[in-house]
């Protein structure tokens, strides 16, 4: 399975690519991370918390640095096994940073995810649709983490919805009124016909 996200951030490109090599930072803005432990150079252990369809799993990820290219590009590898034995994954993933101006960086990656076990039994639309939730989660904890006070896409969708779901009701409105109004006109013509036929 191949996750892939793009997504902006307002900040200097070194400062972004400093702030992915801090696993302990980076790990505060990953969904359900619970700890980050620095086992060695650029090799660090996580345990992770999801839910994926109706079955709730922890994960022990052992995660390595594999390569870096300073300001550009960092990659890692990583294998994994839930607590309970529900499932085992391997991961590789790519970082790609660009600099859009000098306090606007560009970020791109692309993960590739193996599940074997109980897990992979949800099979590829629910895995897929769970790892798209924690993607932009993740996103938006990075601006968060790194741009306090600026909106994220959650809650640019959120105003979205709301405001769409307003103009919807609004029509429902607009809608009763036309259809209230065209009542009476009918009920009005109905009574001049009555009065008419009576004279």
């Amino acid at each position: 399975m191949l996750i892939t996200e793009t997504f902006i951030v307002d900040i200097a490109i070194q400062k972004l690519y400093n702030f992915f090599l801090d696993a302990e930072t980076v790990g505060t803005c990953v969904p359900g991370c619970e700890s980050v432990e620095i086992v060695g150079e650029n090799e660090y252990d996580s345990i992770i918390q999801t839910k994926v369809g109706i079955i709730s799993a922890k994960f022990k990820i052992r995660t390595q640095i594999s390569e870096t290219v300073p300001f550009n590009l960092i990659r890692t590898i990583g294998h994994g096994k839930e607590l309970r034995n529900l499932g085992h994954f391997k991961q590789k993933t790519e970082i790609t940073l660009k600099e859009l101006s000098e306090n606007q960086t560009e970020v791109s990656y692309q993960a590739e995810v193996s599940i074997v076990g109980r897990l992979a039994t949800f099979g590829d639309r629910i895995m897929k649709s769970k790892a798209k939730t924690m993607r932009k989660e993740f996103a938006d904890s990075v601006r968060a983490k790194l741009n306090p006070g600026h909106p994220s896409d959650a809650e640019n969708t959120q105003q979205i919805e709301l405001s769409e779901q307003a103009e919807s009701i609004w029509r429902q409105v607009i809608t009763t009124i036309i259809g209230k109004i065209g009542q009476a006109f009918k009920w009005v013509f109905h009574l001049c016909r009555c009065s008419k036929k009576s004279t």
